[in-house]
């Protein structure tokens, strides 16, 4: 198996910086906005929220590697607040970058995964849109949309070689966990029928399943713990 060239978006993160240690047998693309992850790997720039600048990443991509075999999108940001008193702005904010940045990427390596009838595109969403808590509209409702852009670039794109799936992410032991005030932590951790938050190789894993899985396509897979079953 030749190694694959993946481009991992929001490597700069707190569950992104620790899943760009982990893609040791490939060539590994870390994109980033503001902070560069200085971690092994090409890495580029770019406000995913922009289309211009995701389309421009993308052909600098390209034109050094040539292909891109899997698109990882890990970026993420949340801002709380009650709906009766959310800045509209703030809101917005949360929404271009959590579900329009995450089509603006898809829309830029699509026409080259076309050509090349091979592609794995993977976006992590959360269990907050499953279950959701108070403050958190504008994350719950761009996670909640990811899948049904996740499952409509599946069928589009299902003849092609491409397929494309959602990791609804638990609780994980870096990023916005951290966000959460200590006691609420301990709330949520006691909510988790594991009884613990998860580690980032235990995503990482089931991206390597994802990307192994040819026939796995349009669907949410849940790493939470059991925090939430339907």
């Amino acid at each position: 198996m030749r190694s694959k060239n993946i481009l991992l978006i929001g490597a700069s993160g707190g569950i992104g910086t620790k899943l760009a240690t982990m893609f040791t047998q490939d060539n590994l693309i870390l994109h980033y906005h503001n902070h560069n992850p200085n971690k092994p790997g090409y890495s580029v720039a770019a406000d995913i929220a922009d289309y211009g600048a995701v389309e421009s990443m993308v052909k600098d991509i390209l034109d050094r590697f040539e292909r891109i075999d899997v698109l990882i999108n890990a970026s993420g940001i949340s801002i709380d607040g009650f709906v009766h008193k959310f800045s509209p702005e703030a809101w917005r904010k949360v929404v271009e970058v959590n579900l329009i940045g995450s089509f603006n990427v898809i829309r830029a390596v699509l026409p080259s995964m076309r050509a090349n009838h091979y592609g794995r595109i993977i976006t992590l969403s959360s269990v907050v849109f499953q279950r959701p808590m108070m403050g958190t509209s504008a994350y719950s409702a761009s996670k909640a949309a990811l899948v049904g852009l996740t499952r409509t670039v599946a069928i589009e794109n299902a003849s092609m070689g491409i397929t494309c799936n959602c990791v609804a992410l638990g609780y994980y032991d870096a990023g916005i966990l951290y966000q959460i005030p200590p006691e609420a932590r301990e709330e949520i951790r006691g909510a988790i029928p594991q009884k613990r938050f998860g580690e980032i190789e235990e995503i990482y894993r089931t991206i390597q399943y994802i990307i192994d899985t040819e026939y796995l396509t349009g669907q949410v897979i849940s790493v939470n713990g059991g925090l939430y079953m339907s």
